[in-house]
């Protein structure tokens, strides 16, 4: 195998690595569709002209049947989440394929084009630091690769150039980790992928999957309780849930939220790193003083949003109720809308027959909500990467008896759907919970966000349960501790380190030029390595090219003319003399060098004609 075929082949492998990393390919896939790609390559490159063809046709057959069974399995509309897992097999299916195929080194140019579409695939869905790995081994073969197969020699160098001044462009222009890197792709990817879902939007999409971050969100006091809010849903559609847009409140601060109707606590909130103005509270928030920020964006629920918060804020809220006593009462007003009942239409009638089931010994909506959120923690395990629904299918019923494994959003999903079922009125809601006491405060991570349960119980209000809390990991799940996700931090703190020199990032790009500008004034002084002298065969051509040049000699007046290919010149001599030409340009150009012996005796006794 040449030095190009087998950059090649290092590119592919690289892109069908990162297309696992992201989820596009199955891990347990991906051994085999590795070995069946090097395995293609070596075959196609060492066969001779008849297996040649058949490993072409068996190619071209195994790209238009995956092409087909994929094109038919996908959905219309097309499911952007879907189309992942499907992208990805249609690449590796074309890679392997195209592998079948390769004759000679021009052929290879295909097998760049597939490996540079997983590469892309592994970068638009980039979940963590980790992609980056492959990314880079396969940027660096794709560059030798395209050196070699156009003739340039100083591989290493170009390839050196071409890694460095990545490096110093992606250090002068720095992308936010709160701003994240949306895939173009994807659909509005999970933001805990991005490590910023702070504020969580209007749409909750119970389809998404991603990974949670360890960078610091926030800081309260110590004693404060542990859940603390800031967005509410209502409405449910079977795949997501959706809450009102914000409206505008005017006047200053601090900012009137909503009226006093119980006991209240007061608490500094300290923001740790860059914030996008959501505003947290461990209850119905009444009031809340952030300093200059002028305009909140606050919906009728009481979320409220402060564009333009920096450092911190002090928030007035309701002191939940934990009685049980209180909380098993019947006394008090109820409340009526519609919309904390409802459910999908087509919600499948098995799980209100559950809900039935689960709460059948339950006395009061408090001992509903606890019975239902104690079946829960025993019968499903938690995991991040929990199996995606299909299109058109409910994610809570799937969820309840399907997959039996999730993460937060799942659980509160069911334990919300399974009240409402009952005629309870619930909701969801997220924000930050549990976090870390470090001294006299608790401190909370991109980790902690969390989602839970908020149910109706006349005469208190709003109750807060967390179904989630307790419940077992799944086997192999991809928690905040999975290898991954050390792999992933660790890496990520690496890179943080390098640029917190002095200087910053700037002058760590600008002594990595430096470094290298005088690296290479110091290897361009250095005398030539002396070239050891290459076979006759590599100097003069082979066996077959030799043949061909003494053939030219005897054609005369026909002889190959200048700018004429071997295939245009076979089609002006005998045709008993094409395939030898065959052999000829394939000597040539080929990875591989082709069996000559019959090709040369071919050559050696054509007779030119008249």
């Amino acid at each position: 195998m040449s030095r190009a075929a087998r950059a090649v082949v290092v590119a592919g492998l690289a892109g069908q690595l990162s297309a696992a990393l992201v989820g596009a390919l199955p891990w347990l896939l991906l051994p085999a569709s590795m070995g069946l790609y090097v395995v293609a390559a070596m075959l196609s490159l060492r066969a001779s002209d008849g297996r040649g063809k058949i490993l072409r046709y068996v190619g071209s057959a195994l790209v238009l049947v995956s092409a087909g069974v994929i094109l038919a399995t996908l959905q219309r509309p097309l499911d952007p989440l879907l189309l992942k897992g499907s992208l990805g097999l249609l690449l590796v299916a074309a890679q392997v394929g195209q592998a079948m195929s390769w004759r000679q080194s021009r052929d290879l140019g295909s097998g760049l084009v597939t490996a540079l579409g997983l590469l892309v695939l592994g970068a638009s869905y980039a979940p963590d630091v980790l992609v980056g790995l492959p990314l880079l081994v396969g940027w660096v073969a794709v560059l030798v690769a395209l050196s070699h197969l156009h003739g340039s020699q100083p591989v290493v160098p170009v390839t050196a150039v071409a890694v460095v001044l990545g490096l110093v462009a992606f250090l002068l222009v720095p992308v936010p980790v709160a701003a994240g890197v949306r895939s173009r792709l994807a659909p509005a990817p999970p933001r805990e992928a991005l490590g910023a879902r702070i504020f969580s939007g209007d749409v909750l999409d119970l389809r998404l999957r991603g990974r949670l971050g360890t960078d610091t969100v926030a800081s309260v006091p110590a004693d404060a309780p542990v859940l603390w809010r800031s967005a509410s849903f209502d409405h449910y559609d079977g795949a997501s849930w959706a809450r009102p847009q914000s409206t505008v409140l005017s006047g200053g601060p601090p900012y009137d939220v909503a009226p006093v109707v119980g006991p209240t606590r007061e608490d500094r909130v300290t923001l740790l790193g860059s914030s996008d103005g959501t505003v947290w509270s461990p209850g119905r928030l009444t009031t809340v003083s952030a300093g200059a920020v002028r305009i909140p964006l606050v919906n009728e629920f009481g979320d409220v949003l402060l564009p333009g918060l920096r450092g911190g804020y002090t928030v007035t809220s309701d002191v939940e109720v934990t009685d049980p006593g209180r909380l098993r009462g019947r006394q008090g007003a109820d409340i009526t809308e519609r919309r904390w009942r409802e459910v999908p239409a087509d919600l499948p009638d098995r799980v209100g027959a559950l809900a039935r089931q689960i709460t059948a010994g339950a006395t009061s909506r408090y001992d509903a909500a606890e019975a239902i959120a104690q079946w829960l923690r025993e019968n499903a395990t938690y995991r991040l990467d929990s199996p995606v629904p299909r299109r058109g299918e409910d994610a809570v019923d799937r969820f309840l008896f399907v997959d039996r494994t999730g993460f937060c959003e799942q659980f509160a999903s069911a334990e919300a759907v399974l009240l409402r079922t009952l005629g309870i009125p619930a909701r969801l809601v997220t924000g930050l919970a549990y976090g870390k006491p470090v001294g006299e405060r608790r401190v909370f991570r991109v980790a902690d966000l969390h989602a839970w349960v908020e149910l109706w119980v006349p005469g208190v209000g709003w109750v807060s349960s967390d179904p989630t809390a307790g419940v077992p990991l799944a086997a192999g799940s991809a928690s905040g501790s999975s290898l991954r996700q050390r792999l992933a931090t660790a890496v990520s703190a690496g890179l943080t380190g390098l640029t917190r020199v002095p200087g910053g990032r700037t002058s760590l790009a600008l002594g990595l030029l430096v470094l290298t500008a005088v690296a290479g004034q110091v290897l361009s002084r250095r005398p030539p390595a002396r070239r050891t002298r290459k076979s006759v065969a590599g100097l003069n051509g082979g066996p077959a090219l030799q043949a061909f040049l003494r053939l030219d000699a005897r054609l005369g007046g026909r002889s190959r003319r200048p700018g004429e290919s071997l295939r245009e010149l076979s089609a002006r001599l005998d045709p008993a003399v094409a395939a030898a030409l065959g052999v000829v340009e394939r000597e040539c150009y080929a990875p591989s060098r082709p069996d000559p012996t019959e090709a040369v005796a071919v050559l050696d006794r054509y007779v030119p004609g008249p």
